[in-house]
């Protein structure tokens, strides 16, 4: 429900216009007036207006809102122009302010201007209605036809549903075709995961092959120089054959290796340890 003077003013507004012009298309426009006391309408009855509508290009692929020109015709309400004003009237001077001696209203709502303009082609009537507020006085009937209220709610929304299943049908197509795009980028996505996976355990294989080959070399030559290695980890002898040289130039036994982490205990550097993967 409005609570405002003005959102009340517009209800009452929009009910008499559409009652009055056989529901037309109007637009209902607030001017900008400073202050509390004075509000000014128009109430536009266009011959053409522009709506936005969804539009899916099946050919570009693309979702756009186009500018539709809708029209109408309003020849036949010019011709009643004046009964409008006259109804308007009778509807609303009841409840204006009068001063002691009814000479002078001091809240009220009117028409104050009416007019058919033409602007490149495009016909409109409009009516600028003027509203002057008194303290806590509301110059207009705030009752309303239930009946005639319903029945445009009702119309209104079987409008408002049609629009929007046609937006959901526009933006559908597009999504759908968005989704397919994703999906085949989260393919592309898994293949090239699965490639660099393969690449680098296939160069993290062929690493820990020299690797221990050039171990194997060095221990050869630990063994003919008769070099005695001291594990900085368990503190014991380490066998030639159990050797493990780091890429840093540290040497431990090969079973306190495994549970480094591949981190050097001596200097903390990587210790690029032959994968379990791999077959020597």
């Amino acid at each position: 429900m409005p609570k405002t003077r003005d959102q009340r003013c517009q209800r009452v507004l929009n009910e008499f216009f559409r009652e009055k012009i056989n529901n037309l298309h109007f637009i209902l426009k607030k001017e900008n007036v400073r202050g509390w006391k004075y509000a000014r309408y128009e109430i536009i009855i266009p011959n053409k207006w522009v709506i936005n509508k969804a539009n899916y290009n099946n050919h570009t692929r693309t979702l756009t809102w186009d500018q539709v020109v809708k029209t109408q015709d309003i020849s036949n309400i010019q011709n009643i122009m004046s009964n409008i004003q006259d109804d308007f009237k009778v509807k609303f001077e009841p409840h204006e302010k009068k001063t002691l001696n009814n000479m002078n209203a001091t809240s009220f709502t009117r028409i104050y201007e009416t007019g058919v303009i033409l602007e490149e082609s495009i016909d409109k009537i409009i009516y600028k209605i003027l509203v002057v507020y008194d303290k806590d006085h509301i110059p207009f009937p705030e009752e309303i036809n239930i009946d005639s209220r319903l029945e445009y709610l009702e119309t209104r929304n079987l409008t408002l549903t049609n629009e929007l299943m046609d937006i959901r049908h526009q933006t559908e197509r597009y999504v759908q075709h968005m989704r397919r795009r994703v999906n085949r980028a989260l393919h592309e996505r898994d293949d090239a995961n699965r490639a660099v996976s393969e690449c680098s355990l296939h160069f993290l294989q062929q690493n820990a092959k020299y690797a221990h080959a050039y171990r194997n070399i060095i221990r050869n030559c630990y063994e003919e120089l008769n070099r005695k290695f001291e594990c900085p980890v368990c503190y014991e002898n380490i066998e030639i054959k159990d050797i493990y040289i780091t890429p840093c130039n540290h040497n431990i036994c090969d079973s306190c290796s495994k549970k480094c982490n591949n981190t050097c205990p001596m200097c903390r550097q990587e210790m690029c340890y032959i994968p379990e993967e791999v077959n020597l």
